[in-house]
């Protein structure tokens, strides 16, 4: 996954979560890349110098590794290549790490030196070869989310391989508030998916409704038990019914692509883009 968003204090952080299920260790390759969106690709507010930390998932949030400036390492810039991740400039202040980990949860964390903020991009790649005994099954990422465009959460995935995959791509915002609590929710969100060649493929602003037109109330129930039932089956918690996240479910062929959240009617808060593959 590789998502784009707005980094400032406090709660203000990207946070990338990803799961893994198998009975190996994978090695992935995370970044945080703030000073090579503005010198390469001329984004306008890019993150000076963030700071990526990974957090082993669960209740004691360990700390697995963390890195503030990259330094050109040799062994670092083979696995961007591998990868398929574009070169960062050896002396950029850009962080990122090349890991060995375990089958379980994690979250890599983007932040910004007390008194900064901008734009920044995370990214974690599955960085194995050959036929791994473990395998990613979803990612998420977490940020401030806004109404325009310098706000809005890109998370950028690609499906490989010469068959389709299905999955459910969702804009959580409301449940954030009402099942976990957390401050400053995103009120109502918006998520949109578009292929490698920016052309819209669906959108959503409230679950269930998959943006094809007008439906009757049987169509919105069956298309709400279909998402439950793929939650179901691709292990995330069922969305609230009623509530105004936004989801997806969508069988796509391989090629790259982007999901954008947005809040709804200029609303802005902490959201959260996630991607379950279905099977």
């Amino acid at each position: 996954i590789a998502t784009r968003g707005y980094v400032g204090e406090d709660d203000e952080v990207l946070i990338s979560g990803f799961f893994m299920r198998g009975s190996g260790t994978k090695k992935m390759v995370l970044r945080a890349v703030g000073p090579t969106l503005g010198t390469q690709f001329s984004v306008a507010g890019a993150l000076a110098n963030p700071k990526l930390t990974l957090y082993s998932a669960g209740r004691d949030n360990i700390v697995v590794a963390s890195n503030s400036g990259w330094d050109g390492s040799a062994a670092l810039s083979a696995a961007f290549a591998q990868v398929g991740a574009f070169p960062l400039l050896p002396t950029s202040a850009d962080a990122a790490l090349l890991a060995t980990l375990s089958s379980g949860g994690y979250t890599a964390m983007v932040t910004a030196p007390k008194g900064t903020s901008g734009v920044a991009l995370i990214e974690a790649y599955d960085a194995d070869t050959g036929s791994p005994a473990s395998e990613v099954v979803n990612i998420s990422t977490r940020a401030l989310v806004g109404a325009e465009a310098a706000n809005t959460l890109i998370a950028g995935f690609a499906i490989t391989g010469t068959t389709s995959d299905t999955v459910i791509i969702r804009g959580v915002g409301p449940s954030l508030g009402t099942l976990f609590g957390m401050r400053r929710a995103l009120g109502a969100s918006h998520v949109a998916v578009y292929d490698s060649k920016g052309n819209q493929i669906a959108a959503n602003t409230v679950w269930g409704k998959a943006g094809r037109g007008e439906k009757d109330d049987d169509d919105d129930e069956d298309g709400k038990d279909d998402l439950d039932d793929a939650s179901d089956r691709a292990g995330a918690w069922r969305l609230p019914r009623g509530s105004h996240d936004s989801a997806l479910l969508l069988t796509l062929a391989p090629g790259v692509y982007t999901a954008h959240v947005t809040g709804v009617k200029a609303a802005s808060g902490i959201g959260l883009v996630e991607i379950f593959e279905v099977r």
